[in-house]
């Protein structure tokens, strides 16, 4: 899931649930598709798996994992993951237009992040 989010760029609530588990709106197993050795395909269904995620799971899991790893977890969020890809697409010399629109971001707001 953390790799999902970081290369999709997703925001907490396009992985994980925040309410009541809807399949017509929240991610499930179905939404991935291995498309070949390389390549897996993630349809968003919605901007906010059939035993969903929540929000609280996904975070609790990043910090385990962040402190199992020896890295303090007070810096990072589930917000990180899309700070950290727009900052790597960035470094990589990706256009700030790109980086919106791969983003998803219908602000400027991933500017303060590069």
């Amino acid at each position: 899931m953390f790799i999902l989010a970081f290369f999709g760029f997703l925001r907490c609530s396009e992985l994980a649930i925040t309410s009541g588990f809807n399949p017509a709106i929240h991610p499930t197993i179905s939404d991935l598709e291995v498309l070949d050795d390389e390549t897996i395909s993630y349809f968003i269904k919605h901007n906010d798996f059939n035993r969903p995620a929540t929000r609280f799971w996904f975070q609790k899991h990043l910090k385990s994992v962040l402190l199992l790893s020896g890295t303090p977890a007070d810096n990072f969020s589930s917000h990180s993951f899309r700070k950290g890809a727009a900052t790597t697409e960035a470094q990589k010399g990706l256009s700030q237009q790109q980086i919106q629109a791969v983003g998803r971001w219908s602000s400027e707001a991933f500017k303060s992040y590069i």
